[in-house]
């Protein structure tokens, strides 16, 4: 078994207020809960805030793998409370070239947060991304991909057990960019995925004027869904300009889209707070 939680579903930078309760306004935040209990968490958007708070009592190691390192999806590392427990076993991994660690060093380096990173009482451990790493249970399986957005980004695929997700919060799927993967090519690598989690920020009439930002339309998404033949599609990193009332509407012209195109997988617009479970 597989168990997601997202505790961060927004892009781009935090919301709130009453138009944004249903859906929450934190940024990306996902933790992965395999049923002997080995958990991940993907991303430290400010929904890590609230994961944090959870776990706060737990003295597990914790491992915290990074899709990439714009700000909307670390600005809420230094305000992750197991980062200020002593001895606490901290693992930061991510598959991108040596080095990546400044990315998280420098946000906290007293000028831009008051506690420097290097001061920290966790113990707070730097890996290169390996599909063979010790820090994953010998029974799953991960593999990376990278993904169409700007200054690269990191699809994670898990399988357990015959069962698999994969993790895609920012992608351009219609991306012009000469070295950029085709819609085939993502339909590959998440073939018969039996959950999808993928960005879906714009509106099909928004994704022109958006060219070269990262991000992807349901439509595009959608038809992704059914070339890959997946079981569950799960919708994320919804725009802040987005109120719940227009992630209703939205959720309204895809049920609409997927049914005139005779689509069968199931679509689940993400929420803060919502668990998915894969068996």
């Amino acid at each position: 078994m597989i168990r997601i939680k997202f505790f961060g579903v927004r892009g781009s930078l935090p919301i709130s207020g009453d138009a944004y309760c249903r859906y929450g306004g934190k940024t990306t935040c996902l933790q992965i809960i395999l049923e002997n209990g080995h958990s991940m968490i993907i991303d430290a958007g400010t929904g890590i805030v609230d994961l944090g708070d959870q776990i706060i009592n737990k003295t597990d190691p914790l491992y915290l793998y990074f899709t990439h390192f714009h700000w909307d999806h670390i600005q809420g590392l230094p305000f992750f409370k197991p980062l200020y427990i002593p001895n606490q076993d901290i693992h930061f991994i991510a598959d991108y070239p040596k080095g990546w660690e400044n990315n998280i060093i420098s946000q906290m380096n007293g000028q831009q947060f008051p506690v420097e990173f290097d001061h920290l009482p966790s113990n707070c451990t730097f890996h290169q991304f390996n599909s063979q790493s010790r820090t994953l249970p010998s029974t799953l399986r991960m593999d990376t991909v990278p993904a169409n957005h700007p200054g690269g980004y990191t699809v994670y695929k898990l399988t357990l057990d015959q069962k698999s997700i994969a993790i895609c919060t920012d992608n351009e799927l219609l991306s012009t960019e000469s070295s950029a993967r085709s819609v085939s090519d993502f339909a590959n690598v998440f073939k018969q995925c039996d959950l999808l989690i993928h960005d879906c920020q714009y509106l099909p009439e928004e994704i022109q004027e958006k060219s070269g930002w990262g991000h992807s339309d349901y439509r595009s998404v959608c038809d992704l869904a059914a070339m890959a033949n997946i079981k569950q599609l799960v919708l994320t990193h919804h725009d802040p300009c987005r109120t719940d009332q227009d992630i209703d509407e939205m959720r309204e012209r895809i049920n609409f889209y997927i049914k005139e195109k005779s689509y069968s997988f199931s679509i689940t617009m993400a929420y803060e707070g919502l668990s998915l479970h894969v068996v």
